[in-house]
C-alpha cells in the first residue's frame, strides 16, 4: 500500500487504510479502525487477499465479510470489491452471482463487474449508493472501453 500511496497514482486527498488484518481475534477492532479512517470517503475499494468470504464457509483473514461491506454501505459509501474467480463456474457466472450477493447484502445497486483475465482471473465487483450510481456507471463503461482486450464488463 505504501508504494501505491507514494506513486502519485491516487488522486490528491484519497483516503487509505493500510493496516493488515493479521489475527481473526482482532477483526472487529480492525474493522472499526478502517471505518473510522475511511469516514470521509465516497467510495471504498476493498482488497482482501482472496476476496469475498463464502456464504457457507468459515471466514478467514484473507476474505472480506458481507457484514463489513454493509457497514460501509450504511454510511453511504459505494463499493469496489476485489475477488478471485475460481473454477466452480464460468467467470461471467461467478461475476453475476457474487455481485448480486453483495448488492443484496449491502442494499445497494449492482453496477457491474470488471473481469481481468491477465494472469489469474480476478473480479472487481462494483455496487453504488444512489448518489454515486450515474457517475460509477459512466466510469465503469469508460474503463471497460479503454481496457477492452484486457478487461471485460459484466452486468447483472
Amino acid at each position: 500500500m505504501q508504494a501505491l500511496e507514494d506513486s502519485g497514482a491516487l488522486p490528491f486527498g484519497t483516503l487509505t487504510f493500510a493496516e493488515v488484518l493479521d489475527r481473526p481475534i482482532s477483526r472487529q477492532a480492525w474493522h472499526e479502525r478502517a471505518l473510522a479512517a475511511l469516514a470521509g470517503a465516497d467510495s471504498v475499494f476493498v482488497d482482501p487477499d482472496n476476496g469475498l468470504a463464502s456464504a457457507s464457509g468459515r471466514p478467514t483473514i484473507k476474505h472480506v465479510l458481507t457484514g463489513e461491506l454493509a457497514d460501509y454501505a450504511a454510511r453511504g459509501r459505494s463499493l469496489v470489491v476485489y475477488h478471485h474467480a475460481d473454477r466452480s463456474a464460468k467467470a461471467e457466472d461467478q461475476a453475476k452471482a457474487q455481485l448480486g450477493r453483495i448488492a443484496r447484502a449491502v442494499g445497494q445497486v449492482p453496477v457491474g463487474t470488471i473481469i481481468a483475465r491477465r494472469g489469474s482471473c480476478r473480479l472487481f465487483l462494483v455496487t453504488a449508493s444512489n448518489e454515486h450510481l450515474s457517475a460509477l456507471t459512466d466510469r465503469l463503461e469508460s474503463f471497460a472501453k479503454r481496457w477492452r482486450g484486457h478487461a471485460e464488463l459484466v452486468r447483472v
